[in-house]
């Protein structure tokens, strides 16, 4: 029998369903398998292998639709849906298994499930399992040799530690309720933190280009950074959504971000970020701005 994480989107949103259909394989005697998406420009074109060396077995969309006896866990309103996979991005395999076995609701699965393929795509934990083998899961991620090195060598330059202050700064496409990224929580929650403390240093993360800039030009040396390539977007004059394309060289900086960020103090952030919740996981921390 077989658990299969269909994962889409960024780094944080890949990894939380993945981890949940871990815990999935490990509790119900399952066999972990994921297709993992290389072809959505804005999501993330390195495929798992090169980006961690966890053992992870893929499967294709379409082997996928020559799946038997399978149960189809992916309707969860407007942003993850067969639907949208489909009008949005052209794959259709999940709307020709629904035609087949029909589409449940993505948080409905239970242990009782006993299809021969469950396929879960959401980009979330699920509510009806063990959440403390899905943090194992994301706790024993081991990024590749170079991925690696360059963490070390990072971490030891920038002296990073549980004395700096660790900053992920979500800018680009990251519209909450409508509203565009604001630069101002991150710059008054960083004033609070200086004004408690003004000898305070700080690990800035963000794939926001502006963003740092910003921070850097008003804090100065107190701002440590991963000198990295930063997102373009492809059409100038139009704005961030899906208007920029995440290259594997931009995913394998994304991990070292992360796993820098999971060494330091994470105390400034949104807490709707998946990317900071997972360098959170790793680091043991919660809370947010």
């Amino acid at each position: 029998m077989n658990i299969i994480s269909y994962t889409t989107s960024g780094l944080g949103n890949r990894l939380r369903p993945l981890a949940a259909c871990y815990a999935i394989s490990k509790s119900c005697d399952r066999k972990l398998q994921a297709y993992w998406d290389q072809t959505t420009f804005d999501g993330c074109l390195a495929d798992f292998n090169e980006l961690f060396e966890n053992e992870l077995q893929t499967i294709t969309l379409e082997q996928m639709e020559q799946l038997k006896d399978c149960a189809v866990f992916s309707e969860g309103g407007a942003a993850h849906s067969a639907e949208k996979e489909y009008f949005r991005f052209g794959r259709e395999s999940l709307k020709k298994l629904g035609a087949k076995y029909g589409l449940r609701d993505w948080n409905s699965f239970n242990s009782s499930c006993n299809n021969e393929n469950v396929i879960i795509y959401h980009n979330n934990f699920l509510p009806n399992v063990d959440i403390n083998l899905s943090l194992e899961y994301i706790r024993s991620l081991k990024p590749t040799q170079q991925i690696r090195e360059k963490i070390d060598e990072q971490s030891e330059l920038l002296k990073l530690n549980r004395n700096v202050v660790g900053i992920h700064a979500r800018g680009t496409d990251f519209d909450i309720a409508g509203e565009k990224p604001s630069i101002t929580p991150y710059i008054e929650a960083m004033n609070q933190v200086l004004a408690e403390n003004p000898w305070s240093t700080f690990f800035l993360s963000t794939e926001d280009k502006a963003f740092e800039t910003e921070i850097r030009e008003k804090y100065g040396s107190k701002v440590k950074v991963y000198e990295k390539d930063f997102y373009r977007k492809e059409d100038p004059d139009k704005g961030w959504a899906y208007n920029f394309k995440i290259t594997k060289s931009h995913a394998q900086d994304a991990v070292v971000d992360m796993f820098l960020l999971a060494k330091t103090d994470i105390r400034i952030f949104r807490a709707e970020s998946t990317f900071c919740e997972i360098a959170r996981i790793l680091a043991n921390g919660a809370g947010g701005i």
